[in-house]
């Protein structure tokens, strides 16, 4: 059996809700009450291992703290070593996406400069919540738009997964996408 270790990083927009449900079979979380409950992460590491294709795989699972009180405790989690990275934002806000250039590119390029990216958008189920629309309109914000998204892929060549992990939506996927950047980042070291 193979296996991979993945870093999320981001604000604090869903991140350890994301690997909670990467830990579920069904890869979504089981019921409200749970998904509520989850405390804030410090730095927390999780294993589980999935199937693709027929061939299992370990996923070592590393969660970090986005507050900025954790800067300097967080390049800790950096030390695995560390096959993807999770650049994860809330999809209901905009701020969490504007902290993935400004802050946690940046933060990855300094510490984990070679490492493959992926970027993850959180919360997919809240896009079309009317109170979620509502508080968002009274701060004159609204949800990341798809074009934004576009934007930042185009400008660090990375690949999207928006997700839900209260519905599981583009959970597995996302999992799929990193064991194959992990297989073409494995297949680069080989050739050279």
């Amino acid at each position: 059996m193979g296996s991979i270790d993945i870093v999320a990083v981001g604000d604090s927009c869903g991140k350890t809700a994301l690997l909670h449900a990467m830990r579920q079979t069904d890869f979504k979380i089981g019921n409200e009450l749970e998904f509520i409950n989850i405390p804030p992460t410090v730095f927390e590491s999780y294993q589980v291992n999935f199937k693709s294709h027929g061939v299992y795989i370990r996923v070592n699972l590393h969660d970090t703290a986005g507050q900025e009180n954790y800067d300097r405790l967080r390049p800790l989690a950096y030390q695995h070593s560390i096959d993807v990275v999770f650049l994860v934002f809330a999809v209901i806000s905009p701020d969490s996406i504007k902290n993935i250039e400004a802050k946690w590119i940046p933060e990855i390029n300094y510490h984990l400069k070679n490492v493959p990216r992926i970027l993850v958008g959180t919360r997919s189920e809240s896009r079309d919540d009317e109170r979620i629309l509502a508080h968002l309109k009274k701060m004159k914000q609204m949800p990341v738009m798809q074009k934004d998204i576009d934007v930042i892929c185009k400008r660090h060549s990375l690949e999207y997964f928006e997700t839900s992990a209260e519905t599981g939506y583009g959970i597995e996927a996302c999992l799929n996408a990193a064991k194959v950047q992990k297989i073409v980042q494995a297949t680069e070291e080989y050739a050279n």
